[in-house]
């Protein structure tokens, strides 16, 4: 009796590549920037959100220091990027770093194409981990890395694997 292999789809992301097998989407890190990845931050977002917290805290910390000592043409930069800063930790607050998602808890998976010169392409996996409504990023390849031939590999592999409709 002959044994079927599952069939696996995979494209590259910014650090290493997506691997979509019957059971489950795999994020891998690998190269040169998924070892940097890996090693600068780890598996979960936390280094993220506190380096945010710092950067804006130290930014806005200056900023009202400049607005008090009425330098306010210098305060307000450091003021608007402390904003940004905080910002950013909010509306992080329910991404996700997990490299395994079962298949099941997938809710859905919207595309992001790649603007030439000014963004890569990216997906944004909604899903369902604990009870808890979850999104994790998968990144593509920049434009002088082929990034526009990987986004359409990528929305091709995601709606052979019934992703994306």
């Amino acid at each position: 009796m002959e044994t079927v292999e599952p069939k696996i789809l995979q494209f590259r992301t910014k650090t290493g590549k997506c691997i979509i097998t019957s059971d489950e989407i795999t994020l891998e890190r690998s190269g040169l920037r998924g070892r940097l990845a890996s090693l600068l931050f780890g598996d979960n977002r936390r280094r993220h959100l506190v380096v945010y917290l710092i950067v804006g805290a130290c930014l806005l910390a200056c900023g009202i220091g400049l607005l008090f000592s009425n330098s306010p043409a210098a305060a307000i930069p450091l003021l608007i990027l402390g904003m940004l800063c905080f910002l950013n930790l909010r509306l992080s607050r329910n991404l996700s770093a997990a490299s395994v998602i079962r298949r099941d808890n997938i809710v859905k998976i919207e595309p992001h194409a790649p603007k030439a010169g000014l963004a890569r392409g990216y997906f944004v996996v909604h899903y369902r981990d604990n009870e808890q409504d979850k999104k994790r990023l998968i990144i593509l390849p920049g434009s002088m890395d082929g990034g526009a031939a990987e986004y359409k590999l990528a929305l091709e592999t995601l709606s052979v694997a019934g992703f994306i409709v």
